[in-house]
């Protein structure tokens, strides 16, 4: 092993020569050369090589557990901390993603892309690795995750299935971020970036009324759970209304499941006269998009002559016939790696949380 002392020179008089000596190691630390875990050399054998006092190396051993880079043991020894891994230049961010299925395309799970290759451009940027621990196929492991040394976790787009696991993550006190974690009884002490739904809702039930338009009802075919984007605007929409003043109408199925693709259709057509009645309708999902559209042009009902269309949470730039609200989801991606790194560095562990607004894109001209 090479000694330190053939390597540095403490000839920096105006600083104490331990804290030179803790420099030394803390930037061994933070480059990856001490893994986490790593048992340093006893003290009288890190005295030696540094060829310094053991007094002196108990000073470095010191401020730096004070770091929370190190841990020390009278039995045990001195060990690199597993909170160091948060302060590492080069971390390796573990990935909890519930819906994303075999593959990664933008075809196949557009909103998981998107929001991957934000979090992918930030690690790109600042030279930190990403392990996927849990998606459609892969159940997450404990033992799995403390082989990697994570620093910490992004949960994307989390659902029913990851809930004990975001609260074990908490009792665990390992850093993390939920993108678009919509349940009010998960999410109140928990770090998020979420698309803002509900406002978003509100905003465009208030557009289609500066549009004149007074009769406007929402299009839902999903179960009204308070942990989907869907319940949040259509208590958006519900919100928005009752402060205009005018008349609630909420077009959706009478079963306690999500309507199939296939059905949507069919659900449009059997709802046509209800439609009708309506001078604007909300979306509360771009799938609803086609089939509403196919239906009303069947019926030579004309958009936005005869009825406006809004859609939100959509992940596509322009819509046809169509005022989109847009989520640019690759920066929701980003924006949640940049929020785990602000947590890293915060001592104060402060309770961080960002709704984010979609942006309208108003009906391309015809």
């Amino acid at each position: 092993m090479i000694k330190y002392s053939d390597k540095y020179y403490y000839d920096t008089p105006e600083k104490p020569i331990y804290e030179q000596v803790a420099d030394i190691i803390r930037k061994d630390i933070l480059e990856g050369n001490i893994p986490v875990g790593k048992q340093l050399l006893p003290e009288s054998k890190l005295a030696q090589n540094f060829n310094v006092s053991l007094v002196t190396i108990q000073r470095t051993l010191k401020s730096l557990s004070q770091e929370n880079l190190l841990e020390r043991s009278r039995k045990k020894g001195t060990f690199v901390s597993q909170e160091a891994l948060r302060l590492l230049n080069h971390k390796t961010i573990g990935l909890i993603m519930p819906t994303l299925g075999a593959e990664l395309t933008l075809s196949q799970s557009p909103v998981n892309y998107h929001i991957f290759d934000g979090i992918q451009k930030f690690c790109y940027e600042h030279s930190w690795n990403i392990q996927i621990m849990h998606n459609k196929f892969h159940s997450f492991s404990w033992e799995q995750f403390a082989q990697s040394h994570i620093a910490g976790v992004i949960v994307v787009l989390p659902n029913r299935s990851t809930y004990e696991l975001i609260a074990e993550l908490k009792k665990r006190k390992i850093p993390f971020v939920c993108v678009n974690l919509h349940s009010d009884e998960v999410n109140k002490d928990v770090n998020f970036v979420n698309v803002d739904c509900y406002g978003a809702a509100i905003d465009a039930v208030k557009y289609f009324y500066g549009q004149g338009k007074k009769k406007i009802a929402v299009a839902d075919t999903w179960e009204m759970r308070d942990d989907i984007h869907q319940f949040h605007i259509v208590e958006g929409y519900r919100q928005a209304v009752k402060t205009l003043g005018i008349k609630e109408s909420i077009i959706t199925h009478d079963k306690d499941m999500e309507l199939p693709f296939d059905l949507l259709p069919d659900f449009f057509k059997s709802n046509l006269l209800k439609i009708k009645k309506h001078d604007a309708i909300l979306l509360t999902d771009p799938h609803l998009e086609i089939p509403l559209l196919s239906v009303l042009h069947d019926n030579n009902i004309k958009i936005p002559e005869d009825i406006s269309i809004a859609s939100i949470f959509n992940w596509k730039k322009t819509e046809n016939e169509i005022d989109s609200y847009h989520s640019n989801f690759q920066d929701i991606g980003y924006q949640s790696i940049c929020l785990l790194d602000e947590i890293f560095n915060d001592k104060d562990k402060k309770l961080r949380q960002r709704k984010i607004k979609p942006q309208l894109i108003t009906r391309l001209s015809v």
